[in-house]
């Protein structure tokens, strides 16, 4: 399998990529469903982190829930037929958080109960996790509050 592609827009441009008004496509990243590559989502969260201005703590609390997300599609996988696979990660910045978004196929029914630990994890790192399956693709979303107060 090959296939890395990390799609930086232009920073200063505002929606694009099918965001909205008041949003900013930061980066797309696609990656085989391979754990050898979920380095590649980590560098690419801390990344974006410093883009929105994060401090360096809850920079690296979005790494870890990045690499817990990318897990969680790497673990479910496994019910999943082989053949090739890839995750997508989108990071937007909307006007009070910045949303990150891990996409990739995924089995017909959740596979993710409340009180998994991975499930769990997530929730402690960066609130409330939104999980969502449409034609089995699952998208996991996080989000992380960004300051109001920034000029």
């Amino acid at each position: 399998m090959s296939g890395i592609s990390l799609e930086r827009p232009d920073l200063g441009r505002r929606g694009g990529l099918g965001c909205g008004a008041g949003t900013e496509s930061l980066a797309v990243l696609t990656i085989p469903a391979d754990k050898h590559y979920v380095a590649m989502a980590r560098m690419t969260a801390l990344h974006v982190a410093g883009i929105v201005g994060l401090p360096i703590s809850r920079a690296t609390d979005l790494r870890l829930a990045v690499d817990e997300a990318c897990g969680l599609f790497l673990g479910l996988g496994r019910a999943l037929p082989a053949g090739p696979a890839s995750l997508t990660l989108t990071f937007t910045r909307h006007p009070d958080a910045l949303r990150v978004s891990v996409s990739g196929p995924a089995p017909s029914r959740r596979l993710l109960d409340d009180d998994d630990l991975g499930w769990t994890l997530l929730c402690a790192l960066g609130g409330e996790p939104r999980w969502e399956l449409h034609d089995g693709t699952g998208t996991l979303t996080l989000t992380e509050p960004l300051s109001t107060g920034r000029g």
